[in-house]
């Protein structure tokens, strides 16, 4: 059920494809898709968390830990 790519690995893969270096991270798993295909959704960011300073989201497919999306928060 998505558990292929541990969180620890979907917060290594997703702090690699951000352009800063992030102090703090969430992670939660979602499914998303008509499938329900499960993705690790990760923030970093700097900062507080209801103001960080930056912020990326990475998208991070909980099975085969392909990065679906990298956004600005």
């Amino acid at each position: 059920m998505g558990d292929e790519i541990s969180q620890e690995k979907a917060v290594a893969i997703a702090r690699g494809e951000i352009d800063f270096e992030a102090e703090h991270h969430q992670i939660r798993l979602f499914k998303k898709g008509l499938d329900s295909h499960p993705y690790w959704g990760v923030s970093l960011y700097n900062g507080d968390r209801s103001h960080p300073t930056e912020c990326q989201v990475v998208q991070v497919d909980a099975e085969s830990g392909f990065v679906a999306s990298v956004d600005n928060c």
